[in-house]
């Protein structure tokens, strides 16, 4: 990975159906550019953290392809196998996609609360165009 790359949940009407993915840079070994790819884990719903500057990663091959950049991304090389790692021309079919986990959330402490309900008053007024003073 050249850099962090931001995860996408609600994507636009070109990549709904891929979506949750990560829009990352990586670098290609024996290149010295960078190739901008959708970014996959295959151990559930894409969260911060996954993805980082040099985490290595694959590329994958989309079993069905159209001719388009999506026809390929990248998953983390630390969630596959050595002889898949070792593999040219890997295909999505080949991958193990466990079963999504949804992300755990800490529950909101009463400060979280009240900062919410705050910033939700004040952007009423701003809607509004009142001027609000604290």
């Amino acid at each position: 990975m050249n850099t962090t790359p931001p995860i996408t949940y609600f994507a636009t009407s070109m990549f709904l159906d891929k979506a949750p993915f990560g829009r990352g840079r990586v670098i290609l070994n024996g290149t010295n550019t960078a190739l901008s790819v959708m970014l996959y884990t295959t151990t559930g719903i894409l969260v911060p953290g996954i993805f980082k500057n040099d985490t290595e990663v694959k590329v994958i091959f989309r079993d069905q392809r159209v001719g388009e950049i999506a026809d390929i991304y990248c998953v983390p090389t630390a969630e596959l196998t050595p002889e898949q790692i070792a593999k040219r021309g890997l295909q999505e079919s080949e991958l193990n996609w466990k079963a999504p986990k949804e992300p755990e959330f800490p529950e909101a402490s009463d400060e979280d609360i009240a900062i919410y309900q705050q910033s939700l008053k004040e952007r009423l007024f701003f809607r509004l165009g009142l001027v609000m003073l604290i």
